[in-house]
Parts: structure tokens; sequence; C-alpha cells
């Protein structure tokens, strides 16, 4: 299925976009919406360290945002905690005096269900969330696990090739370059000399990295851009 979710991912320009296109291509999703939550870091869900996008409508996030919280997302609170796949009944998120605007509007919407799916810790750097948002139809077709976890691997794997991680960061391909370089030895001198800048201008460009990729240390920069497909394993293994 790999070549196949290439194709589609690769003629977006987004992960919103590859989203879209994979729910149009996928018999398997129904008409649900889909969303894709990754993160590097196990506390991800307080938002610093994390990329999350939906095919839902921009209202949605409106909702999201404004109820507030760092427990608000149930998704990645039980990502975070390696329980695994697992659905949740919209039912039960939307009963008492606590409960959330995003889950009532999802019901409005027609969702009556959150199914997730996730990847083993030994396949990826990081966590993954592949969450469904099934109507009443998806919810009664108990399609097999197995089915799902195919689809996820494969479209994670093409995010990261097509290269829709790195232009999310909106990492510019000198930025890109510079850290590669970093990370297979070379010091900022030697990557100023060998373009004839400032050691001050490659300085300047590994601080918009950790910038953009929400990092403290160059190092930690290096961790997330191979998670995210930025540098390969073998660059990071070489540095």
């Amino acid at each position: 299925m790999t070549t196949e979710i290439d194709e589609v991912v690769s003629k977006t320009n987004s992960l919103r976009g590859a989203l879209f296109a994979l729910r149009d291509s996928q018999p398997l999703l129904g008409e649900c919406h889909i969303g894709y939550e990754f993160m590097v870091r196990g506390k991800g869900h307080v938002r610093s360290d994390l990329i999350a996008e939906t095919t839902l409508p921009a209202s949605f996030w409106d909702i999201y945002h404004a109820s507030g919280g760092a427990g608000l997302d149930p998704v990645l609170s039980r990502v975070s905690l390696d329980q695994g796949d697992f659905r949740l009944d919209l039912a039960t998120q939307t009963q008492g005096p606590g409960k959330s605007p995003f889950f009532d509007a999802l019901g409005q919407l027609g969702c009556v269900s959150i199914a997730t799916y996730t990847l083993p810790r030994n396949e990826i750097v990081g966590q993954l969330a592949f969450s469904v948002l099934e109507d009443l139809s998806q919810n009664r077709r108990k399609l097999p696990q197995s089915a799902f976890i195919e689809l996820v691997r494969d479209f994670h794997i093409s995010l990261r090739r097509s290269g829709h991680i790195l232009r999310h960061f909106r990492l510019t391909t000198k930025e890109c370059s510079t850290l590669s370089a970093l990370s297979q030895g070379q010091s900022a001198a030697d990557i100023a000399e060998a373009e004839d800048i400032a050691v001050r201008t490659v300085e300047k460009r590994l601080q918009s990295v950790r910038t953009k990729l929400r990092s403290r240390t160059t190092v930690e920069a290096m961790f997330k851009a191979v998670a995210y497909g930025v540098l390969s394993g073998d660059e990071w293994k070489n540095s």
C-alpha cells in the first residue's frame, strides 16, 4: 500500500491537504473526518511539541483551544501513557457540568465515536495518534484494526518522505542543509568556510532551526529532525 499512499500524498502541498486526499482515496475511512497528531516528547500534549491537523473546519479548532486545559485532549492523554489503540464513545464525553463544547460540536456534526490508532514505539521516534471521527455507519462497520494500522504506518512514512512535515515547520533549504552538515560532524566554522559566509550567519540559521523545531539545544533539534524526516537516521548515527 505504501506506493499507493505515496502517490496520494505527493499530489498535495500540506499535511492538511494530505489528510483530505487520504480520506478521499481510502474506502476504509468512509466519509468520516480524520486527524493526525504526532509528538516527539512524552509531554507533547501541553502543545509545546506537537504536530496536529484534521479535516475538520477551522471553527472546530477555535472551540478546541477555547476549551483550554492540558488534559483536554483525551487522545493525546492516552497516547502519552502508551495505552495503544482505543475508541472513545462521545456520549460518555459530553455529560455533566464539565462537558466539552468541542465534543458537543463533533456530535452535532454526526460523530458518535473517535477510533484512534497508534504505532509501536519500536517503529517510530515519538508518539503518533491517527483518529477516525466515526459516524454511526462507520462505528457499526467494526473494520479490522490491522487494516487501519497498515494505513497509518504508510501514511506517516509518506508524510516524512514527501517533506510535508518539513514544510509544516517552514524550514528553509539552507537551514536543512546546515543542520545536516552539523549532524555529520562539521562545525559552524567548517560550514561557514565551505559556503564562504560568516560563522555568525551559520549560527543564526541554527538559532532559527531551534526556534522552528521548538528545541532548546541544537542536539535536540537534530533529534527532532530525524523524527520528522528532515534528517535521515543514518545522518544522526554518524553525528
